[in-house]
């Protein structure tokens, strides 16, 4: 059954949601091309066929579609949050009448429940969801000396278009500098708060990077600081780390970046069983002082549900013990150095110098980072960091396109 370019307006419920896509949603979606068709499927009437200008064809239930009414009885106009009970309808429930408005709207008449809702185009054409490029990360090694991404400080502090800029490119290499920034304290704080929010830890919220005389971290001495990830034995190890460069005027310090992305894939290629024992085998990390005892185990290698590398938890100074039967420990630990001998790879390895000004930003739970010793007594080196989670840069580029694009 199909009614094609009719508009029972008059039939509508109160007046749909105010949002900018109509659809209690602030994304403004929108569509270069008209509905033409709407067809209520002859087998199975929970089915709905919309045919488009271009000769597409979607098909969408109705279930879903009675779940996603924006009217006002369905939505609260304010909060864009359901308020429709949604157990009110039936898993049966199927449209009576669809029709079409223009090529911009979509109408269903429900077959019970005497409600109508109504539907943009744009919205539908999307699937009711932010049409946003998925993150695409790109794997690199010590080749992206040359091409290290870099972004002027007062320009992401200002244009939102450079804030979306530096952010998107974080999402794909995990690592990328900002440039010429005040070297006053807090600074870093300013740039997180930018884009939502400092992470406390038990480090406090902007923390400095000092040597220190009696310290509670190998980062708050001169030695070498091997390549690691920050806080693995949190249970959600933070997702960026920022370190802000107030002044390097001692001999050495250099810092060293791993992509731990690029890492896992090669251990995968060159040692399949390694790779499989350190992606299956929890690792026990722990941290504690005086004030804390934190405690976590995970595998080295985190894997996503399709197998892709999502995160890397590597830290031999606060690593305890692999979780893993006696038997299982000497293969563990042979796993565990190729993975430890692949962040010592020249190949593989980003060596940078900071000067004042600069904030290194990288993926803590992708980037394994350190520095080269320094010395102690050859004069001033002293980095303040903070911490950002990455929910919150996500949430932020979402906010930034709706604005810009």
């Amino acid at each position: 059954m199909a009614l094609t370019d009719a508009s029972p307006t008059e039939q509508a419920d109160p007046a749909a949601s105010s949002s900018p896509s109509g659809m209690g949603d602030l994304y403004p979606y929108a569509t270069d091309h008209r509905l033409v068709v709407a067809t209520i499927d002859g087998g199975d009437r929970q089915l709905v066929h919309l045919d488009w200008s271009n000769g597409r064809r979607q098909t969408v239930h109705a279930l879903w579609l009675r779940d996603q009414c924006a009217c006002n009885r369905c939505r609260h106009p304010a909060s864009l949050e359901r308020i429709l009970d949604q157990k009110s309808y039936g898993l049966d429930i199927f449209p009576a009448l669809v029709s079409i408005d223009g090529g911009q709207r979509l109408f269903v008449a429900w077959a019970e429940g005497d409600h109508i809702s109504v539907y943009a185009a744009g919205w539908l054409r999307h699937g009711g969801r932010p049409p946003i490029p998925p993150a695409r990360r790109r794997p690199w090694g010590a080749e992206l000396a040359d091409g290290l991404p870099r972004f002027d400080f007062r320009a992401v502090m200002s244009r939102d278009d450079a804030l979306l800029g530096w952010l998107e490119v974080m999402r794909e290499t995990g690592l990328a500098y900002v440039e010429d920034a005040p070297t006053v304290e807090g600074t870093v704080g300013d740039l997180v708060r930018r884009v939502a929010y400092v992470r406390e830890t038990n480090f406090g919220t902007v923390f400095d990077v000092v040597a220190l005389a009696e310290s509670i971290s190998n980062a708050y001495t001169s030695v070498d600081l091997p390549l690691h990830v920050d806080l693995p034995a949190r249970e959600y190890q933070p997702g960026l780390q920022l370190l802000h460069c107030l002044s390097n005027q001692t001999g050495g310090g250099a810092s060293l970046y791993c992509d731990g992305l690029r890492l896992a894939e090669k251990l995968r290629a060159d040692d399949p069983a390694a790779f499989d024992l350190l992606a299956r085998t929890p690792v026990v990390f722990r941290y504690h002082d005086e004030n804390c005892d934190y405690q976590m185990a995970a595998p080295l290698i985190g894997l996503s549900e399709n197998g892709e590398v999502r995160e890397i938890r590597f830290n031999p100074s606060v690593m305890t013990t692999a979780d893993c039967p006696p038997t299982e420990i000497r293969e563990f630990h042979r796993a565990y150095r190729h993975f430890m001998r692949l962040t010592r790879d020249p190949e593989l390895l980003l060596e940078w110098r900071m000067q004042a000004g600069d904030i290194a930003v990288f993926d803590n739970r992708r980037v394994l980072h350190g520095r080269r010793a320094f010395e102690a007594g050859g004069g001033r080196r002293h980095l303040q960091g903070a911490y950002l989670e990455w929910e919150d840069v996500e949430s932020k580029i979402r906010v930034l396109r709706r604005k810009i694009r």
